[in-house]
């Protein structure tokens, strides 16, 4: 009887200790299938430190965090605080893989502007904003050639933002931008003008024209 219970105590911690092992080197049991798949990393840095991370609908806490041992699907990372866009992102998670989210710029909401004393106006602006390799063409835009993402009215003033990780353009009156992805397209202000805007303080501030007289407005 003694060595009986000697073999199932040893069988337990040898099925204890593969758990652990099997856990500790990335995997996890699915109990419903009996499979055992690697999982995943998802790590992500805001720009600020109390804004909030939705992972699937759930609050997981503030400012950069890790999240291990994810099982592979389709996940969704939402970035909020108060007065700021949102920021949405939606992939697919792979086993084994590691995500960095660390293209994530909360944009402020209703950002006041203030007459900006610069010389040249829009014509000076438009010489100076970084469009290098951004086109448009009609709602499309283009960077190196491909496709950045569609929209139903034609594009105008199409520009780098400051990381050129994301691209301003005017459309409808309004300064806009989107990640270079094709997401998270965001209406930064009303702006009546096509031209080009120029991004200052590390993207913090834009400086713009609208009807006629040039604006500088903190956006972050």
């Amino acid at each position: 009887m003694r060595i009986l219970n000697y073999i199932v105590i040893s069988i337990g911690f040898a099925l204890l200790a593969g758990a652990i092992i099997t856990y500790a080197l990335g995997y996890k049991v699915n109990l419903s299938t009996r499979n055992v798949n690697k999982t995943a990393i998802i790590e992500v840095r805001p720009d600020i430190s109390d804004a909030s991370v939705i992972l699937n609908g759930r609050d997981m806490g503030k400012g950069r965090l890790t999240f291990r041992y994810l099982t592979p699907g389709r996940y969704e990372i939402k970035v909020v605080i108060n007065e700021y866009h949102d920021f949405v992102k939606q992939f697919d998670l792979k086993g084994g893989e590691a995500v960095v989210i660390d293209d994530i710029i909360m944009f402020r909401k209703s950002p006041v502007a203030q007459e900006f004393d610069f010389n040249g106006g829009q014509k000076e602006l438009s010489k100076i904003a970084d469009i290098d390799n951004l086109s448009a063409l009609g709602g499309e835009i283009y960077e190196n050639g491909n496709l950045v993402t569609r929209l139903s009215t034609d594009v105008k003033g199409l520009c780098w933002y400051d990381d050129r990780r994301y691209v301003a353009f005017t459309n409808d009156n309004l300064l806009k931008i989107i990640n270079i992805n094709g997401t998270n397209e965001i209406d930064l202000l009303k702006k009546n003008s096509d031209g080009p805007v120029v991004f200052v303080n590390s993207g913090r501030s834009v400086i713009y024209e609208s009807d006629g007289k040039i604006y500088r407005v903190q956006i972050r």
